[in-house]
Order: C-alpha cells, then structure tokens, then sequence
C-alpha cells in the first residue's frame, strides 16, 4: 500500500484475498483463476492455500480471539458487503430467538454512513469472506471504499467511523452464542498443518521456518 505504485499482491505476488485455505481452494482457485481472471498476475491465488504469512497471521487471530464478527476495508467498488449465516435460526438451532440481527446489522451500518449501498456480493475461492463468513458462520462485513488513495483517508473515517462504532459495539455473542458454528475442517488442524509442511524447508541458515 505505501509503495510508489501500491500492489494488490503481497511480496511474494500473490493476492492474500485467494490464499485463505477454504474447502474449495484446491478444486477451484487456481482454476477460477485461469478462467474468470484470465490468470491476471494481480489476482493470484498462490499454489497451495496457506502458503502467506498475511493468511496464516489472520487464521491464528481467528482461532486465538473467535470473533464474534469481522470488519474488513477494501477499495474500490464503494459498497457494503456481508457474507455470514443467513438465518440465524440455523446458527442456534431450532429454540434460537435471534431474528436476523447479524443482516440487521448490515442495514444500520449503510444508515450510518449516509444510505453507502448494499450489494450481495459473491465470495471466491481462498477468499475471507468465504472462509470466515460463509464456511464459520462468523459474520463478516466488508466496507468497500470508493478508492484506495490515502488523501482520502480524513473523508472516509468521516463517512463510515459511526458505521464501524455501530458494528465494534453491536455484541452478536448473544445472537450466535459463545462458539460460531463451523461445517469445515478444523483451523487448528489446517494451521498445524501448515506449520509442519513449513517446518520441512529449511531456511538460508539450515533452520526450519516457523512462524
């Protein structure tokens, strides 16, 4: 980002928002990759999930805090994205009384930041979104920005900061209960993973890598 020419990639080149290790990504990212991105080096999902220090840093802030809710900022296309269980019934089970306070959220959000327009946006493969919100049930809010560049840094805190206070204090805890609900594989067994394959390479000095 504070590049001369800010990246979509990491050092490494590649898109971090790809890397996450969802159920799809070893059937499907490289191969949506190839034929919806046309293989645009931006967009690169990297050859395994996992593969980044950014992703694996974010799955152990998952595992370690179990959020009860993620709010992530992106840039450009200037809209409000939700990915997370659509019925919250589902999450609790069948004596839930929850409504649908995690969608309600993402309503009181847009009012906040003067109508910012909702859009259904779909997840891809290795995204957060996809891991986090659609495979964890965490509810997972996405503030597109109308642009990434800085000097407008002072106008969009101004914009959304009563959206993102609203979504920080609003405790979905009650609504989801202490533990979010998770169909996929364990993170835990996924990072360990991770860090057992890292641990095979050996670094410049002959020392594993570990993280």
């Amino acid at each position: 980002f504070f590049k001369k020419r800010p990246t979509r990639t990491n050092a490494h080149k590649i898109d971090i928002n790809r890397n996450f290790p969802t159920v799809d990504w070893s059937s499907k990212a490289l191969k949506y990759w190839a034929s919806h991105c046309g293989k645009d080096p931006r967009r690169f999902p990297g050859e395994k999930s996992l593969s980044e220090p950014e992703v694996l840093f974010q799955v152990n802030l998952l595992i370690r805090y179990s959020p009860s809710k993620i709010i992530a900022v992106h840039a450009p296309l200037t809209m409000l994205d939700y990915d997370g269980p659509k019925d919250m019934k589902s999450a609790l089970g069948a004596s839930g009384k929850s409504g649908n306070q995690a969608t309600e959220l993402l309503i009181q959000m847009s009012q906040k930041a003067k109508g910012y327009r909702i859009i259904n946006y779909p997840f891809y493969p290795g995204s957060l979104g996809n891991y986090a919100g659609n495979e964890r049930n965490i509810p997972t809010y996405t503030i597109e920005l109308p642009s990434s560049n800085p000097s407008k840094s002072v106008e969009y805190w101004g914009l959304f900061r009563a959206a993102i206070e609203e979504a920080i204090q609003k405790d979905l805890r009650k609504v989801l209960g202490e533990k979010t609900v998770s169909q996929a594989p364990s993170s835990q067994d996924m990072v360990l993973g991770a860090q057992l394959e890292e641990n095979k390479s050996p670094s410049v000095e002959g020392k594993a890598v570990t993280h």
